[in-house]
C-alpha cells in the first residue's frame, strides 16, 4: 500500500491533471491527498471518474485553497473531520487489518497565522488513540538545513513546529531523494528551496509499518514535489531476502528452560560419535534454540496480555490472604515477562544508556524501529548513475562492489621494499620470547570476559553473553579449539566466517561509498583474535613511534590533538618572516579495506616480529570469508585478497603497524632535510606529521620542492600498501605569511602529482 501527497497548486490546468495521471500510473498509490486543488466538488467528481477513484473534497475559498482525498475501491475509508486546512480519515485495507488514521494537512501560508495549524494538529491528536500518519504541506521547516537561499527562517517559527510535533507525539519519517520539496522557481541568486512537505507519524503507526519509506518525487507541474509514502516496501519489490539465520536472544536467559536446553544439547552432542567438532555443537544448540525461540517469542506478548487481564479481574475480587498471594505471584510473573520484552528490544536498539524510567519497552522498540529504518537499504545507485531497486539488483551491486574492493592490486616486491626500507627492527629478544610463548587457558578466559556482552553476533548467531553465561558448559570445547588454533595453527571449521553489515555514514545514503562496512565475526574467532591482541598491546608503546597516539596503551589520541591545535595556531599567527609553512590534512579512503596483505606481512617482518607470530596473524586475516546481511537475511559470498576487518579486535593494532611504515618514510625525509617539520617556537623540536588512526596531518615548509617530496612519499606508500587518499575530504592550510599566488601554485603542484 502507498499514499501520494501533493500540493498540486490547481487542478484547473490540463497539464497538472496530466501530471497527476502520470503520478497515478507510475506509482499506483492506494490513497491520494491533494492540497490547493482550487477545484469545487463538480470538478473533483470528473477527476474521480477519469481515474476510477472514490473520494471527497473540501471546496476552495475564492481562488485559493481546496483539498481532496481520493482512494482505490478496495480500501475502507471513514471520514472523521475536515476543514480548509485538513482532511482526517480512518483507513483499513482489509477487514482483518487494524484501523489507522491519516490526516492530510495544508499549513497556513501566512506566517502570522501559522499557529492556527499547530492548534489544529493538537486538536486532532486529542481526538483518537489510533496509529496516526500525518502528511502534507506544513508550510514550515524543522531545521535550518531544510532551507537554501533567501533570508534564514526565524528560530521561533521552527521551534513552534518542533514543539507541536513533540506535543502531538509525532516523528518526522525522513525521506529518500531530493533534499527539498518546494522551489520559488526564480533565477539564481534569488532561488529559494525548502522542505515544506513531509510525513510524520506516531510511535504506534511506525510500529505498525516499521519499513515505511518516504520518497520525494519530481514533476514540472507544480512548485511542490509530490511525496510518495510506501507503507510496506517489503511486500512490493525491495525486500532484501536471503538465507535467514539464527540469532540468540538475550531475553531467553530469563527462562530456566533455556539453560537446561543449552546444557543438555551441548553435552548430548559431545557424547555423539557423529558430531564432535565445536561447530557441530554450536549448530546443534542454535537449531534447538531457534525452534524453541520461535514459540517463546509468540507466546511472550500473549502471556503479558493474559496476565494483565488476570490482574485486572483479580483486583475486583474481595481482598483476602489467598487473593493477595495470587496477586503477588501474577505480578512477579508479569515483571519477568516485561523484563524479557525490554531486553529483547534493548538488544535490537543498541542503546546502552537510558535516562527515562524503569520499564522502557516502548522506548527501546522505537529505537530499534528507527535504527532498522535508518540502516535499511531500499535502493542503491550504480556506477553509471542509474538506480538498482529490486532485491536482485541491490544484492548484485553489493557483491560486485566488495569483490572489487577486496581484490588485491598485487603490489610489486620492489614497491613494497621502498615502502618499508626505512623501518627499523624494534622487536627485541624479550618481546619475541613473550610473543612466542604458548597461549594459556587463562588468556582465553580473559579475552572472553573483556568482551561487551551484547555485541552483535557473527554467522553462528551467538553473542558474547551466551559464552559468558554458559562458560561452565562450553569452556572445555572452546578453550581446546582456540588453543589448537593459537598454538598449533589448526583452524576449526567455520571459524573465520564473517558477516558484513552496512552502516550509513550520512543521513540519506545513495551509493555504497556512503556506508561503513562492519564485520561481525564469530565470538570463538574473536576470543582467539583478542588473545593475540592482548599479547601484543603491552609492547606497542615500544614499537609504535610517538607520531601515532590512537589505540596505543599509555597514550591518548588527545595528545596529538593538542599538538595539532598548537601547530595550527602557530600557522594562523605566523604572519612575518621569510619561512612559510603549510598543513596538509589527508583522509585515507576505505583505509582498513585496502590494506594489502603482502605489505602487512613485510612490515611485520621488517619490525622484527618472530616468524611463528607473523604466520599466526596472517592466518587470522587471510582465511576470512564474507557474507552480507540486510534486513536480517544473509546473501552472497566473497573471498577477499586484501583488507582488515572493522570488528576484528586485532585490526586496529595491525593498522597501526602498517601506518608505522608511512611514519618511517617521513622520519627519513625529515632527517635528510627534504621534508623538514614545523617548530612551534624557537628551540622546540620540529614536527613533520601526526597520525590519528586513518587520518593524517603533515606539517612542512610551503615550497615546491617540499611539496613534491611529500607527493613522492604518498605515492610510494600507496603503491606499497594499497592506501588511497580521498581528495574530497583532504585539505591544505597555509601560514598567514604565505602569498596567495604561492598558495595557488602549491595547490596546483599537489593536485598534478
Amino acid at each position: 500500500m502507498s499514499l501520494l501527497v501533493w500540493n498540486c497548486q490547481g487542478l484547473g490546468n490540463p497539464l497538472t491533471v496530466k501530471g497527476l495521471g502520470d503520478l497515478l500510473r507510475d506509482n499506483k498509490p492506494t490513497l491520494v491527498f491533494l492540497a490547493e486543488t482550487k477545484c469545487f466538488a463538480s470538478q473533483i467528481e470528473v477527476l474521480k471518474r477519469k481515474f476510477n477513484l472514490f473520494g471527497c473534497n473540501v471546496d476552495p475559498k475564492g481562488r485559493s485553497g481546496g483539498l481532496a482525498i481520493l482512494w482505490q475501491k478496495y480500501v475502507d475509508i471513514q471520514l472523521q473531520s475536515f476543514s480548509r486546512y485538513h482532511i482526517d480519515v480512518s483507513v483499513r485495507v482489509k477487514e482483518s487489518d487494524e484501523w489507522w488514521r491519516f490526516s492530510g494537512i495544508y499549513g497556513e501560508p501566512d506566517t502570522s497565522k501559522r499557529d492556527h495549524t499547530w492548534r489544529l494538529l493538537r486538536r486532532l491528536h486529542s481526538q483518537s488513540i489510533r496509529p496516526w500518519l500525518c502528511a502534507g504541506d506544513f508550510n514550515e521547516i524543522l531545521e535550518h538545513s531544510e532551507k537554501e537561499g533567501g533570508p534564514p527562517r526565524a528560530e521561533w517559527l521552527i521551534r513552534n513546529f518542533r514543539n507541536c510535533l513533540a506535543e502531538c507525539e509525532l516523528q518526522d519519517l525522513g525521506f529518500h531523494g531530493y533534499n527539498f520539496t518546494w522551489c520559488n522557481q526564480q533565477q539564481y541568486p534569488h532561488t529559494v528551496r525548502e522542505r515544506l512537505d513531509r510525513a510524520c507519524a506516531s510511535l504506534s503507526w511506525s510500529q505498525l509499518f516499521p519499513e515505511a519509506r518516504i520518497q520525494h518525487l519530481t514533476t514540472p507541474y507544480s512548485d511542490h514535489s509530490p511525496i510518495l509514502i510506501v507503507l510496506r516496501p517489503a511486500l512490493i519489490k525491495n525486500r532484501i531476502v536471503g538465507r535467514k539465520f539464527f540469532r540468540f536472544e538475550v531475553a531467553w536467559l530469563q527462562e530456566d528452560e533455556c539453560e537446561t536446553m543449552v546444557t543438555k544439547t551441548w553435552r548430548l552432542t559431545s557424547s555423539s560419535q557423529s558430531a564432535t567438532t565445536l561447530r557441530d555443537k554450536i549448530l546443534a544448540v542454535g537449531a534447538r534454540l531457534s525452534t524453541w525461540g520461535k514459540l517463546f517469542g509468540r507466546e511472550t506478548r500473549e502471556r503479558i496480555t493474559t496476565l494483565e487481564c488476570s490482574l485486572l479481574s483479580l483486583n475486583q475480587e474481595v481482598l483476602t490472604g489467598e487473593r493477595k498471594e495470587r496477586e503477588l505471584k501474577l505480578k512477579a510473573e508479569l515483571t519477568k515477562l516485561i523484563t524479557q520484552e525490554e531486553i529483547f528490544w534493548k538488544q535490537r536498539s543498541k542503546d546502552l544508556w537510558l535516562k527515562a524510567g524503569d520499564r522502557n519497552s516502548s522506548f527501546f522498540h522505537a529505537k530499534a524501529n528507527r535504527r532498522h529504518h535508518n540502516n535499511s537499504i531500499q535502493r542503491l545507485k550504480k556506477d553509471d548513475g542509474t538506480w538498482g531497486e529490486t532485491k536482485e539488483e541491490v544484492q548484485q551491486i553489493i557483491v560486485d562492489y566488495f569483490e572489487n574492493m577486496f581484490k588485491s592490486n598485487r603490489p610489486h616486491p620492489d614497491d613494497i621494499q621502498r615502502g618499508v626500507e626505512h623501518l627499523s627492527t624494534v622487536v627485541d629478544e624479550a618481546m619475541a620470547t613473550d610473543l612466542q610463548r604458548p597461549f594459556t587457558e587463562e588468556e582465553v578466559s580473559k579475552a572472553l570476559s573483556c568482551m561487551s556482552p551484547l555485541k552483535s553476533p557473527g554467522p553462528d548467531g551467538l553473542p558474547p553473553v551466551f559464552f559468558q553465561k554458559f562458560w561452565y558448559v562450553v569452556k572445555p570445547d572452546v578453550v581446546k579449539h582456540v588453543l589448537n588454533f593459537l598454538n598449533d595453527h589448526i583452524m576449526p571449521a567455520g571459524f573465520n566466517e564473517t558477516n558484513i553489515v552496512l552502516i550509513p555514514k550520512i543521513k540519506r545514503p545513495e551509493s555504497l561509498a556512503h556506508f561503513r562496512p562492519i564485520s561481525l565475526c564469530n565470538v570463538v574467532y574473536k576470543i582467539a583474535s583478542k588473545s593475540i591482541a592482548n599479547r601484543l598491546k603491552p609492547w606497542l608503546d615500544e614499537i609504535i613511534s610517538p607520531a601515532q597516539s590512537a589505540f596505543v596503551p599509555g597514550r591518548l589520541i588527545t595528545d596529538n590533538v593538542l599538538l595539532a591545535f598548537e601547530l595550527n595556531h602557530f600557522l594562523n599567527t605566523h604572519s612575518k618572516g621569510r619561512k612559510q609553512f603549510l598543513n596538509l590534512k589527508l583522509d585515507i579512503s576505505k583505509a582498513y579495506d585496502r590494506v594489502e596483505w603482502c605489505f602487512l606481512e613485510r612490515v611485520l617482518g621488517k619490525l622484527g616480529f618472530p616468524p611463528s607470530f607473523i604466520d599466526l596473524i596472517m592466518l587470522c586475516i587471510c582465511s576470512v570469508s564474507y557474507s552480507f546481511v540486510l534486513s536480517g537475511s544473509r546473501f552472497g559470498s566473497v573471498l577477499p585478497q586484501r583488507g582488515l576487518r572493522q570488528g576484528d579486535p586485532l585490526s586496529p593494532y595491525l593498522f597501526l603497524l602498517c601506518t608505522e611504515s608511512f611514519s618511517s618514510l617521513f622520519r627519513h625525509a625529515e632527517a635528510n632535510r627534504v621534508v623538514p617539520g614545523v617548530p612551534i617556537c624557537r628551540g622546540a623540536p620540529a614536527i613533520s606529521h601526526l597520525l590519528f588512526a586513518d587520518d593524517t596531518m603533515i606539517f612542512c615548509p610551503a615550497s615546491q620542492s617540499t611539496v613534491q617530496h611529500v607527493q613522492e612519499i604518498l605515492a610510494s606508500y600507496k603503491q606499497a600498501s594499497g592506501q588511497e587518499i580521498n581528495l574530497q575530504k583532504s585539505s591544505v592550510a597555509f601560514s598567514r605569511n604565505t602569498p596567495p599566488e604561492v598558495q595557488r601554485h602549491l595547490a596546483e603542484v599537489g593536485n598534478s602529482t
